[in-house]
């Protein structure tokens, strides 16, 4: 997007961009279209996330690594020695890392702002998904799935914590003001304030709609999306089941979300295992004997 061949254009941009609300327009606009392109299911997005990864970042860094050994064979003289010292940038502590975590989008003041408000939310996404993958192995233990983490529970314990850690710690460097703050933004008490009222206005807004959304009149009957399992189960809210049976099971030929359950199970259920057997082979079967 702001790709030029003049080296100098690039840096002076970098040092004083210009455009700055068309810039935001474009990421806004490109933030809905994959929204939009999200909601045609996981296989599209899944396969938009694969072929976007190969095109836009493993094939453009293989070129640029052959273009900078081809470089450098034809005896140019490398800006940084080649050199421990020369390649490990000086240690200042937390801002330094602070701004390596953000130097790729590092144009300035609210545009950083912006990027960093976004990594804490992406953040926020991820604590959630390792939360839940940590509820589902100890309210469903039984439940068949396509992979399971090895070593049972001390494995599931060991991704999800260095997940959750991660995460967390990825969310100190996003709010953690980095060395060059002053020049941006103006403070360090500014900078973090923005950003957690950012988060705090976008996560309000979430759970606004998602009270809004509990309303049966926003119900389109003919969505394509089954109801939870501990719906299925008629349980009451989400919590321990020793089913095991599995979810694409459950769900074949149910009702469409928060419209009456069709094919109830017990939360006890078991289900024989040729039914478990056909489900990891993708050949779904509801027959349970």
């Amino acid at each position: 997007m702001f790709y030029t061949p003049n080296y100098d254009a690039a840096v002076k941009f970098a040092h004083d961009p210009q455009h700055e609300l068309l810039i935001m327009t474009g990421w806004i606009i490109l933030y809905w279209v994959l929204t939009c392109l999200a909601t045609r299911g996981v296989k599209t997005f899944s396969n938009l996330a694969k072929y976007g990864v190969i095109i836009g970042s493993l094939i453009p860094l293989a070129v640029m690594v052959i273009l900078a050994i081809v470089w450098v064979a034809q005896g140019h003289t490398p800006a940084i020695p080649m050199t421990p010292k020369g390649l490990i940038h000086k240690w200042n502590g937390m801002s330094t890392l602070a701004l390596a975590a953000g130097v790729f989008f590092s144009y300035k003041g609210f545009v950083i702002l912006l990027i960093q408000t976004i990594t804490v939310l992406y953040m926020i996404y991820y604590i959630l998904m390792f939360t839940a993958f940590l509820r589902l192995r100890h309210d469903q233990p039984n439940r068949p799935r396509s992979f399971k983490v090895p070593r049972g529970m001390v494995g599931t314990w060991i991704v999800a914590g260095v997940g959750l850690l991660s995460s967390a710690f990825e969310i100190v460097l996003a709010i953690y003001p980095p060395a060059q703050v002053k020049s941006e933004v103006g403070s360090p008490a500014v900078y973090v304030s923005v950003i957690l009222i950012l988060v705090a206005v976008i996560l309000a807004i979430c759970f606004a709609l998602y009270q809004l959304s509990k309303h049966h009149d926003w119900i389109n009957p003919d969505n394509e999306f089954a109801p939870f399992t501990w719906e299925i189960e008629g349980l009451k809210k989400p919590g321990k089941v020793l089913s095991n049976a599995p979810t694409t099971v459950m769900s074949e030929d149910q009702n469409s979300m928060e419209m009456p359950i069709k094919r109830p199970y017990k939360p006890k259920q078991q289900v024989s295992e040729h039914v478990v057997k056909a489900d990891e082979d993708n050949k779904i079967s509801t027959d349970e004997s």
